[in-house]
C-alpha cells in the first residue's frame, strides 16, 4: 500500500504486528529511549487493531510529533522524555497551554491518550462505536482534549491524513499529511508483510441516513494555452526552486497587468535573458481581454514563483492569510493569475468566466467546500486575494468588484460540481463572514504574549535614521517570527532590520538573537529565511 494524503486513518484488516513497528523504529531510536518505545509499539498495535485505526499512519504521527526539532528523529522531543507525549497533545506553543499539557506515566497510559486522541478525529461523535468503555475506560480520561476534539469539529469524522493538516498540528508548508505520507511509507518499506488476522469489526448501529457531503476534485482544469517561461535553472530569476510538485496550492493571488500585451509578449516580457521581469518576477497564468488562458508557469513544476511579494505591508483579508501560512503562502501557497487590463479598465465579462473557472478548478484541487468559498473554514481564513491585500502596492485596489463576480462564477462551478448538479454551473455571489480585527495568531498566542517574546526591532533606513518597532500582529515580519517560533519550538528576540538598497534594487535584512535572518533581494520575491552559513536558503515559514 502506498500512502498519500487521502489515505484513511481507519483500517479493518492486513494489521502491522508490534514487533514490526519497533524493528522499523529501533534504529532510529536512542538508547535512552528504547525500553519506552518498544513498550508505546506493544500496547498501540492492539489497540489499533481493536478500534479499526492504521496502525501505520499512527506510527507517523508518533514519528513527526516525538521528533527533535533539528533532526525530525523519533523520541527526543522534550515533551515525549519528560511526559511520554506522543502525540505533542496539548503542546499548542502558548507557554501556559504547554506547560499545564497532560503527561503519562506509563507507556501504555501514553498510548490509551494517543488512541483516545486519534479517535476522536477519525469517528468524531460515532467513536463509541469501537471504543468499549467498559474495557478502555472513558477516552478522556486518557484524553484531557478528547472533548475539545469533538467540540471544536462538530462531531465530524476527521479520517484522512489531509484531515489531520492544521488541525492536529501547524506544519510551515502546510503539508503535515504530505510528511505523515511520506513517512507512513518509510515505515511499510522497512516492514515485511503485514499480520492478516482480521480486526473487530465496527458494530452495526441503526442511526439516521447521513447526506452525503461534496465530491471533491472533480471540477475540470478551463482550456488553456501553454506558453512556458524560459529562466535559468537553480532558482532566483524571479523564482524559488522546489522539489517537483511540492507547491502546496490553497487559493490564488489575483492581479491586473496595469498595461496591455499578448500572451507571447508578456511570455517574453518575464523570460530570460533580455525579459524586463528576467531577473525578479514570475507569474502562473495570465488571461487576456479575450478570455484566452495563457500558463507561463506549470504550478506542479520545481518554481514557486516570485509573483505575489512586494512592499512588506498587508491589509483586507491579508493579516489572516499571513497569519495562516506564513511567508511561504504568499508564494508557494497561491495560484498567481494576471489579468491583462489598464489601470482604469474593468475585467471583461470574458476574463470573468475563464478568471472564475481557473479560481474554482484550484480551490476545488485543495477540497474546498463551495458553500463557504472564499473563506475556508479549517484555514480561518479567505484564500481568495486581490494583489494589494498582500503588499502596499494598487494592484487590485480597485477591483474588488470585478474580483467578486470572478468569486461567483468560480463559488457556481465549484457548487455544480461537488454537488454532482445537471445543466450549466450558476454564478453565485459569496458571502464571507466578518472578520477580526486582529487574526488569530499561529500557535494561538495571545498579541501580549506574543509582544513580550519578541521585544522591538529597529529598523535601520538608507538615510542612516532608525525606527523601533514593537511586535505587529498584522506585520510580516512579526508574523514570519512567530511561525517559525511555534514550528521550532525556539524564541529568539527581534534585533534589526536593515532597509537598504543593493545597486538601486530592493535589499531586505532581518536579525534575531539567535542566527536567524530574514532577507528580501528582490521587490516580488517575499521575505525567505536565510541560513548563511551553509549558503542555504530557504522560504520563511
Amino acid at each position: 500500500m502506498t500512502y498519500t494524503g487521502l489515505s484513511s486513518l481507519i483500517k479493518t484488516t492486513g494489521h502491522y504486528s508490534a514487533d514490526q513497528l519497533w524493528a522499523a523504529f529501533e534504529p532510529m531510536t536512542p538508547a535512552s529511549q528504547s525500553k519506552y518505545a518498544q513498550a508505546l509499539f506493544k500496547a498501540v498495535a492492539p489497540l489499533c487493531a481493536m478500534l479499526n485505526l492504521d496502525e501505520v499512519a499512527v506510527a507517523a504521527i508518533i514519528w513527526i510529533e516525538t521528533g527533535a526539532p533539528n533532526t525530525g528523529l523519533p523520541f527526543r522531543s522534550s515533551w515525549w522524555v519528560n511526559g511520554l507525549n506522543a502525540g505533542n497533545i496539548g503542546i499548542t506553543g502558548d507557554p501556559t497551554q504547554n506547560a499545564s499539557a497532560q503527561t503519562w506515566q506509563t507507556p501504555k497510559d501514553a498510548a490509551l491518550g494517543l488512541m483516545a486522541h486519534v479517535a476522536g478525529y477519525a469517528y468524531g461523535s460515532d467513536w463509541d462505536r469501537v471504543w468499549d468503555v467498559d474495557t478502555l475506560g472513558k477516552p478522556q480520561a486518557w484524553d484531557k482534549r478528547f472533548p475539545l476534539v469533538l467540540s471544536e469539529y462538530k462531531g465530524a469524522r476527521l479520517d484522512t491524513l489531509e484531515a489531520l493538516n492544521g488541525r492536529w498540528a501547524w506544519d510551515v508548508d502546510n503539508d503535515y499529511h504530505g510528511k505523515l505520507a511520506e513517512r507512513a511509507n518509510k515505515l511499510v518499506a522497512a516492514m515485511d508483510p503485514p499480520v492478516t488476522t482480521p480486526s473487530t469489526p465496527e458494530e452495526p448501529v441503526e442511526q439516521e441516513p447521513k447526506p452525503v457531503g461534496n465530491i471533491f476534485r472533480r471540477v475540470p482544469h478551463p482550456p488553456f494555452v501553454d506558453l512556458p517561461v524560459s529562466k535559468p535553472s537553480g532558482g532566483g530569476y524571479g523564482y524559488t526552486q522546489i522539489p517537483t510538485g511540492s507547491r502546496k496550492i490553497v487559493g490564488v493571488m489575483n492581479h491586473e497587468t496595469q498595461g496591455r500585451g499578448t500572451g507571447p509578449w508578456y511570455r517574453d516580457f518575464f523570460s530570460c535573458p533580455s525579459g524586463a521581469r528576467c531577473s525578479d518576477a514570475l507569474v502562473d497564468y495570465l488571461i487576456t481581454r479575450d478570455g484566452t488562458i495563457y500558463r507561463l508557469n506549470d504550478p506542479k513544476n520545481n518554481r514557486s514563483p516570485w509573483a505575489n511579494g512586494g512592499p512588506l505591508g498587508l491589509e483586507g483579508d491579508g493579516p489572516a492569510f499571513y497569519s495562516r501560512f506564513g511567508a511561504s503562502g504568499i508564494n508557494n501557497s497561491l495560484i498567481s493569475i494576471e489579468f491583462e487590463k489598464t489601470d482604469a479598465e474593468d475585467y471583461s465579462a470574458a476574463q470573468v468566466q475563464s478568471g472564475g473557472l481557473l479560481n474554482a478548478y484550484w480551490h476545488d484541487q485543495d477540497a474546498q467546500d463551495w458553500e463557504s468559498y472564499p473563506y475556508v473554514p479549517r484555514y480561518g481564513c479567505v484564500t481568495s486575494l486581490a494583489h494589494f491585500e498582500i503588499g502596499t502596492t494598487n494592484c487590485g485596489v480597485g477591483e474588488l468588484d470585478d474580483i467578486t463576480k470572478v468569486q461567483a462564477v468560480a463559488k457556481g462551478e465549484m457548487k455544480k460540481w461537488q454537488t454532482q448538479a445537471s445543466g450549466p454551473s450558476v454564478p453565485e455571489v459569496p458571502e464571507v463572514p466578518e472578520q477580526p480585527e486582529i487574526p488569530t495568531l499561529p500557535g494561538g498566542l495571545s498579541v501580549a504574549e506574543a509582544s513580550k517574546r519578541f521585544g522591538t526591532l529597529t529598523k535601520h533606513t538608507p538615510d542612516g535614521k532608525t525606527k523601533v518597532a514593537p511586535f505587529d500582529p498584522k506585520g510580516v515580519i512579526s508574523l514570519s517570527w512567530l511561525h517559525r517560533c511555534v514550528e521550532t519550538g525556539e524564541w529568539p528576540k527581534a534585533e534589526d532590520w536593515w532597509a537598504l538598497t543593493d545597486s538601486g534594487k530592493t535589499l531586505d535584512i532581518v536579525t534575531f538573537s539567535n542566527e536567524w535572518q530574514l532577507i528580501r533581494t528582490a521587490e516580488r520575491q517575499g521575505l525567505m529565511w536565510a541560513r548563511f552559513a551553509d549558503a542555504e536558503l530557504e522560504e520563511a515559514a
